[in-house]
């Protein structure tokens, strides 16, 4: 074989090998994630139970309704509850599902940009969403003026949170600002199973007073307040923990009485520390733009509900009637979750320099035709 073709094909071979190995230190990479779209997922069972106290006294109609009387509530004042999915006459059965696509939380980022029109400066924005557009461009929404005597806060514009991901090689070593609007504008209606007050009343209305709660759980945000614990389980795969507060509201609260009065409740909002954990995974280079990053797990937690509150009301429309009573409502709501938090990536086609190397050795018959022409010449 002729020795310049032998050390050119040494060359190309060597080219293409060096291609596929080329070692490199280990280098931490800080990857930017913003969890959105229906590739998360979000489910939930929710069962809850708790005890409803309740005394009090009032007066109402008399025996077939003629006249006042007083009355006082009777034993047994604590009134067991169970979560039902429905109000207890219309079928509910314990238990509530939800299922909701969770994503990076929404905050502020930056002021709206502004411009000065005719001496006066204005930020022009989107009241629906609180986005400010550029100040050259069209106007969307009404001007919000700042000059004109008055120093309000300008609109601002909204962004999701980063969450930051370390990773050194194929391992994750750090989270930072795991933020998740969990429910992301969904809603899980609930109701408390009935209850069933009892008086002195002689009025069979009055005697066996009967009290339904429903409601909505909302808002579902967990924030991250701690550090991570990553521990790798393989190439590219590991658990995590994360630690943080779980902050939900429950609201839309009705307490309704007799089957058909409807008294409105505050909302209540309730948080707790708590520690999101599971398993990730890394399918491609983790500072690939590319890279598919998975975080997912199974978690169970309760958050505790507990109001006391006084419950006044008198209605002499109808019925003379009044009710002056004390409520202590303590629930627990339970939750078994699983969840899917992903950064959708496509796994990139061989590099461009392995395709140099392929390249480099592809060129070797190119060489010895032309050896072979410029010998016959």
């Amino acid at each position: 074989m002729n020795t310049t073709f032998t050390r050119l094909l040494a060359c190309g071979v060597l080219a293409a090998g060096a291609c596929f190995y080329q070692p490199r230190a280990a280098q931490a990479a800080v990857v930017d994630v913003n969890f959105q779209g229906t590739e998360q997922s979000f489910s939930a069972g929710v069962t809850g139970g708790g005890n409803l106290f309740a005394d009090g006294k009032g007066a109402g109609p008399g025996v077939k309704g003629k006249g006042t009387a007083d009355f006082v509530f009777t034993a047994p004042l604590n009134h067991p509850l169970a979560l039902l999915d429905k109000l207890t006459d219309l079928g509910g059965t314990p238990g509530v599902s939800a299922v909701t696509d969770p994503r990076s939380v929404s905050a502020p980022k930056i002021n709206a940009p502004f411009r000065s029109n005719g001496g006066a400066t204005f930020v022009f924005y989107d009241p629906s969403t609180g986005n400010g557009t550029p100040g050259s461009g069209n106007q969307v929404g009404d001007p919000f003026e700042l000059d004109a005597g008055k120093t309000p806060a300008p609109p601002q514009v909204f962004g999701f949170s980063q969450t930051q991901l370390t990773a050194n090689g194929q391992a994750i070593s750090d989270i930072q600002n795991l933020d998740l609007d969990i429910s992301n504008g969904t809603s899980t209606d609930f109701a408390l199973s009935k209850v069933v007050i009892t008086s002195t009343s002689p009025n069979p209305l009055l005697k066996a007073i009967q009290i339904d709660v429903r409601g909505s759980l909302l808002d579902l945000v967990f924030e991250q307040t701690g550090g991570a614990t990553l521990t790798p389980t393989g190439s590219g795969t590991g658990n995590f923990s994360v630690l943080g507060t779980l902050t939900a509201v429950a609201g839309n609260l009705q307490a309704i009485a007799f089957g058909l009065l409807e008294i409105d409740v505050d909302a209540q909002t309730f948080s707790q520390p708590f520690a999101m954990t599971g398993t990730y995974t890394i399918t491609g280079s983790p500072n690939d733009s590319n890279a598919k990053i998975v975080l997912e797990g199974n978690n169970s937690f309760s958050l505790n509900l507990a109001t006391i509150t006084s419950l006044a009301f008198e209605d002499s429309e109808l019925v003379p009637l009044t009710i002056s009573a004390a409520i202590d409502l303590a629930a627990s709501i339970n939750f078994n979750v699983g969840f899917h938090l992903e950064r959708i990536g496509v796994i990139p086609e061989p590099g461009s320099i392995v395709l140099l190397g392929l390249g480099v050795v592809s060129m070797i018959p190119v060489w010895m035709h032309r050896r072979r022409n410029k010998r016959c010449g």
